[in-house]
């Protein structure tokens, strides 16, 4: 009798601690979305597969959602379409959803030093852990030659303009290399930027033969390596063109 009370006893305890675990591991798993994203997000795949133009509302929506959006990332291959904001520092959206409430799955964020003509582009996004689809979590694709060559372009669609980029390597790094590079300085030039590239070239866990040039403008995306905290993930892009955005009113 005391030995299927105390296995009874335990089974409720356990029943406990999963249902904790789950209600404390959900803001992980779920990958929250406002109806806006979601909308734009659609149709920006409906652009990009079919050369239908955004309108304009979609942006003021998405404005008026969140004043500090500034732009959307989407990949041609739908790798990742999400939109991406700039907050006044580097913290204000490692745990902030889009919309503003609390989340652990934070929102993509452009460097708060970045300037819409700084000639890197800084953009941050967090893996996690246990849904491979969600914010940069795809990311770690481009460390194979084949997911890089599959999804090697992609789009930063601001208001009024649409600017493309070439996806030419993918690299680890640890914070030596942000200290000895400073990498993820939106304003990185001269000799710095050339020793950056020259290292990201010889230790790129993928690349796609594209020559970047110091000259170059760039576009870097920077995310944590899985289960690995001390090491993160840097995507290299370089710009390959950019245009006025075709928006219409309809």
């Amino acid at each position: 009798m005391r030995e299927s009370i105390l296995y009874d006893a335990l089974i409720v305890f356990a029943a406990g601690v999963l249902c904790t675990c789950a209600i404390l591991m959900r803001p992980v798993l779920e990958t929250p979305a406002s109806p806006e994203e979601e909308e734009i997000r659609r149709t920006i795949r409906k652009e990009t597969e079919e050369g239908t133009d955004c309108t304009a509302e979609m942006w003021q929506l998405l404005h008026a959602e969140n004043s500090d959006f500034i732009a959307w990332l989407d990949f041609d291959s739908g790798l990742i379409s999400l939109p991406v904001v700039q907050g006044k520092d580097n913290e204000e959206y490692l745990s902030r959803n889009f919309d503003g409430s609390p989340g652990s799955q934070g929102t993509v964020f452009r460097h708060c030093s970045t300037g819409p003509d700084s000639p890197n582009q800084v953009l941050y996004g967090h893996t996690v852990y246990y849904d491979s689809k969600a914010r940069f979590s795809p990311l770690a694709v481009l460390t194979t030659a084949a997911g890089l060559q599959e999804n090697g372009r992609l789009r930063l669609l601001f208001e009024t303009e649409e600017r493309t980029y070439d996806v030419c390597a993918a690299v680890y790094v640890t914070a030596r290399e942000l200290e000895e590079f400073g990498y993820d300085d939106p304003e990185l030039s001269g000799e710095r930027k050339r020793r950056w590239l020259a290292y990201a070239t010889s230790h790129r866990a993928a690349g796609s033969g594209e020559t970047i040039k110091a000259e170059d403008r760039l576009l870097t995306l920077e995310t944590c390596r899985r289960w690995d905290e001390d090491t993160h993930l840097v995507v290299l892009c370089r710009e390959n063109g950019r245009k006025p955005a075709a928006q219409s009113s309809k």
